[in-house]
């Protein structure tokens, strides 16, 4: 999904033996302290979801590129500063906890292992001139000396984001090469019209919709990438209605909020098929300064990812 923002990745389900539910007086204390075996599959899978935690974090290298948009001129020219801004320090804590734990889990996923240490890695070294700069900011200290601290201060910082934004690239393209043999492999190897079954085919046709969305976006809706676009989107839709019957017959009030987001996307999806069908992409004057087609592929980005969300969050 290069035409629009990064998009978020889709945890495993994790095996049972790693789903426990809440236990009576009488077994906790046993449960306690007989922690759960795990196979070297459950072992994976837990390891996996925790570096998909991480990965659907903060993407820096949209702080890079607005830094340096905002910022780089002025302080080239050694010129005073009116704002000024750094990464957030909460961003930066809660992907290196993230990667601190899924690093240290025990798991055989040595192509990610080698990503993510580089990535903890930049990021440990960006944090002191990032907490440095950031009470700079908050406190608007740029005001106070005319940007001198920034002035000395930016290009270090800069230097330092720059390398986490090129580690943290290389982990998003190891993490997007497991996920999509992770979500291909669930799909194949669940029992066919089971609850798991169309889960992981939500998830299948949902990431392949999101990555025809580029030709489509990109050709502004051309016929044969709009075909396909919206081949996709159907499957989706059929693993939705097979996925939403499973659920409404162990439980018969469904998950509506999971079918709100189910809906979402594929409405988005389908408006944008119909906006290129009516001629809303083709350029026309006076359009507004966010064309349909921005606004569309923006949306369908949204929708994806919220999704993504839902599904991670397994509340049904």
């Amino acid at each position: 999904m290069s035409f629009q923002a990064k998009p978020l990745f889709a945890a495993l389900f994790v095996a049972s033996a790693l789903m426990l539910s809440g236990c009576n007086d009488d077994n906790k204390q046993a449960q306690q302290s007989e922690a759960p075996q795990l196979s070297a599959e459950q072992q994976d899978i837990a390891k996996y979801n925790a570096f998909i935690d991480a990965a659907n974090g903060a993407s820096f290298a949209k702080d890079l590129e607005n830094h340096l948009k905002y910022y780089e001129d002025k302080i080239k020219q050694q010129k005073p500063l009116d704002n000024y801004s750094v990464v957030s320090t909460y961003n930066i804590k809660i992907m290196h906890e993230n990667l601190d734990k899924a690093l240290a889990m025990t798991g055989n996923l040595p192509e990610l292992d080698a990503t993510a240490k580089p990535l903890n890695e930049a990021l440990v070294k960006l944090e002191p001139i990032n907490t440095e700069l950031s009470n700079y900011a908050d406190s608007k200290g740029y005001l106070s000396d005319n940007g001198k601290k920034a002035h000395e201060k930016d290009a270090e910082y800069v230097a330092a984001l720059t390398e986490v934004v090129k580690a943290q690239q290389a982990f998003f393209d190891a993490i997007e090469k497991r996920d999509e043999i992770n979500t291909r492999t669930a799909f194949e190897k669940a029992k066919k019209d089971s609850v798991e079954y169309y889960r992981a085919g939500l998830i299948v046709y949902a990431k392949e919709a999101a990555n025809r969305s580029d030709d489509f976006f990109t050709s502004t809706g051309e016929q044969k990438a709009s075909d396909a676009f919206k081949e996709s989107l159907d499957k989706t839709g059929e693993m939705a209605e097979g996925w939403n019957k499973k659920i409404t017959e162990a439980n018969p009030k469904g998950c509506s909020s999971m079918m709100l987001s189910i809906n979402s996307f594929l409405s988005s999806g389908r408006q944008a098929i119909k906006h290129a069908a009516d001629g809303d992409y083709k350029p026309r004057s006076g359009m507004h300064l966010m064309n349909p087609v921005s606004r569309d592929a923006q949306s369908f980005t949204q929708e994806f990812n919220n999704l993504i969300n839902a599904l991670n969050m397994q509340r049904c």
